[in-house]
């Protein structure tokens, strides 16, 4: 999944729960931002991969056919994998939110 998707997705996350409330997130909204930390990991992983080994594959490949190597300075990423720690607090259910 490319960076900007996964950015719209944590957005979208971000937006829903910043209406004034102070509740905890819903089990949809945990799966969700489970399922996308799981893409941002895999797609940082991808990015990594190409900056070190693809791009220099590709190179080689563009030098053995006596054509000019990219000159890419590779930017870098240095940011910690996503994760999520839930509460060991049980979600409210619907019966306990109208008390």
């Amino acid at each position: 999944m490319p960076f900007n998707a996964l950015n719209g997705s944590f957005d979208t996350i971000v937006s829903t729960s910043q209406v004034g409330l102070d509740e905890a997130p819903t089990q949809a909204q945990i799966n969700t931002w489970l399922a996308d930390c799981k893409d941002y990991n895999k797609t940082v992983a991808a990015w990594k991969t190409m900056q070190s080994k693809d791009l220099a594959d590709f190179n080689a490949l563009l030098s053995k056919n006596n054509l000019k190597p990219l000159q890419i300075t590779p930017t870098a990423l240095a940011v910690p994998p996503c994760t999520f720690t839930p509460s060991t607090a049980p979600l409210p259910t619907k019966a306990s939110a109208k008390k």
